[in-house]
């Protein structure tokens, strides 16, 4: 019989394996079914409601556990993960787990809030890389309007972050535990 310290590792596990299937879902959905922005660029970020949960649930490490599993399988379905596209998304996804991760130890900011930061470090580190990529920093002028948009997307995603978490008990893992 395990230790009630295993069972609780083996939730947790579970857990993040389940919000890494979350983003990915999420990702490729609205990878495929996004429309035409009138920006480059701009998408909601659904992925990035399981990565804030596991960061206000588990902590930066099991969020970041969750963004490096998103990247990498989205990468390989889509056949990105090696090349310049691979290089944007995951320089902007890691610029906005840290970003969230260093905000998540503050008692002053809301999940709505770190989700916004996010997602305008999401926003920099994207077109950062696409400067780098592209040899041309013109990519940068479109950060004005990116980061505005950054603000609605924040706040979407944190205000649907903070609905999923709500809805997830702890009680409901140690029940399939067994």
């Amino acid at each position: 019989m395990r230790s009630p310290a295993e069972r609780g590792h083996a939730a947790r596990v579970t857990e993040i394996g389940l919000l890494i299937a979350l983003a990915c879902v999420l990702g490729a959905v609205e990878r495929v079914l996004s429309p035409t922005a009138l920006v480059p660029g701009v998408r909601l970020g659904l992925a990035n409601v399981a990565i804030l949960v596991a960061l206000m649930r588990y902590g930066p490490k099991a969020a970041g556990i969750v963004t490096l599993g998103k990247l990498l399988i989205i990468g390989f379905a889509f056949g990105t993960v090696i090349g310049p596209i691979g290089l944007i998304s995951a320089t902007g996804g890691i610029a906005a787990w840290g970003a969230m991760s260093a905000l998540s130890g503050l008692d002053r900011f809301s999940m709505v809030g770190i989700s916004i930061a996010g997602a305008a470090a999401h926003v920099v580190g994207q077109l950062s890389a696409a400067a780098v990529v592209t040899g041309s920093a013109t990519v940068l002028s479109l950060l004005p309007v990116l980061l505005l948009a950054s603000l609605p997307t924040g706040i979407a995603v944190g205000l649907l972050s903070r609905l999923l978490s709500s809805r997830i008990s702890r009680p409901v893992l140690s029940a399939a535990e067994g």
